[in-house]
C-alpha cells in the first residue's frame, strides 16, 4: 500500500494554523473515479488494417505502411496491410504540414478510437505502433518513467497565483518523480488538468474547502483517472500567493498521479 507524507506540518506553518488544532482534511491525494481508458481495452491480437496513406508517393506510403505492420507485430499486434474484414480495427494517416502525419485508429463500426499527429522523424513507425499497441493489446509491456512524459496543463480555477504556482509545482513533483515532461500537447503520452474548487465550509464562517483535482487524460481525451486532494483553510488565505502550500498540494498530488499509472498497468 502506497503512503503519502503528511502535510500537518508544512500547512501548519504555511497557513499559520498552529493555534487551530489539526487539519481536518488535509491535502492527502485519493483516486475520485475509477480509472476508465486504460481499462477499457479491445483485447490483445486485435485484427488491424493499415490502410494505405493517401497524398503521398506510393513507394513512400508502401514503406511506411510494412514498417507500421511490421512494428506493431514486434509489439503482439496482429496488422495486415493486404486484407481486412468487417471485423477489422483501421488504421490510416493523412499527411500535415511540416512532415507530420495524422493517424487514427477505427473500430469495426467505423467508429475513431485514438487519432492523434506524430512529428515525423526516423522512429516514426515505431513512435505510432506504440502508441495504437497501448490501445490494440493490454499485454503491451508499460512505460517506464524513462519514456512517460506527461503535459501539464495551466491550472483552472485556484484563487491568487495558484493558476502559475501549482502549474509549476506539479511539474516539478512529476519531474522530481522521474517522469519526463512533455514540451507539446503533440508528443505527450498523457495529459494533467488541473482544477482547483473553493466553497464556504460547511461548519464555519472563518474556513474555507478547498479541493484539488488532478484528472490525467489519455492523447485523444479519454480519461484515464482523476486524483482528489482537499482540505479546509482560514478563509481568503490562498487569495495572494500559494507560497510552500503549491509545492506541498503538488508534491502529494503527483505521488497519487503515479500511485494510480502503476495500478493501472500505465506505468513500471
Amino acid at each position: 500500500m502506497t503512503r503519502f507524507r503528511p502535510l500537518l506540518a508544512i500547512l501548519a506553518g504555511a497557513l499559520l494554523l498552529g493555534a487551530c488544532g489539526a487539519l481536518p482534511r488535509p491535502f492527502q491525494p485519493a483516486e475520485k473515479a475509477p480509472p476508465q481508458a486504460l481499462e477499457q481495452a479491445l483485447g490483445a491480437r486485435a485484427g488491424v488494417f493499415v490502410e494505405p496513406i493517401a497524398g503521398i508517393p506510393l513507394a513512400d506510403s508502401e514503406r511506411l505502411g510494412e514498417a507500421l505492420v511490421q512494428a506493431l507485430k514486434a509489439l503482439d499486434v496482429a496488422t495486415g496491410r493486404r486484407a481486412s474484414n468487417r471485423a477489422s480495427y483501421r488504421i490510416s494517416a493523412q499527411p500535415r504540414e511540416a512532415g507530420r502525419m495524422q493517424w487514427s485508429l477505427a473500430g469495426p463500426d467505423g467508429e475513431i478510437i485514438l487519432r492523434f499527429e506524430d512529428q515525423g522523424g526516423s522512429g516514426r513507425a515505431e513512435f505510432v505502433a506504440g502508441r495504437f499497441a497501448a490501445i490494440l493489446n493490454p499485454a503491451t509491456p508499460p512505460a517506464t518513467s524513462a519514456t512517460l512524459s506527461l503535459a501539464v496543463q495551466p491550472v483552472d480555477g485556484a484563487p491568487g497565483d495558484g493558476r502559475q504556482s501549482l502549474t509549476r509545482a506539479m511539474r516539478r513533483a512529476l519531474t522530481a518523480s522521474s517522469l519526463k515532461s512533455a514540451q507539446s500537447l503533440e508528443t505527450a503520452s498523457l495529459i494533467v488538468l488541473g482544477s482547483v474548487y473553493v466553497t464556504a465550509a460547511p461548519d464555519s464562517d472563518r474556513h474555507q474547502s478547498v479541493t484539488v483535482d488532478w484528472t490525467v487524460l489519455a492523447p485523444d481525451g479519454a480519461r484515464i483517472g482523476t486524483v482528489s486532494q482537499s482540505n479546509a483553510v482560514p478563509a481568503g488565505s490562498l487569495d495572494g500567493a500559494w507560497g510552500p502550500v503549491a509545492r506541498a498540494v503538488a508534491e502529494n498530488g503527483a505521488q497519487g498521479i503515479v500511485a494510480m499509472l502503476r495500478r493501472i498497468g500505465a506505468l513500471e
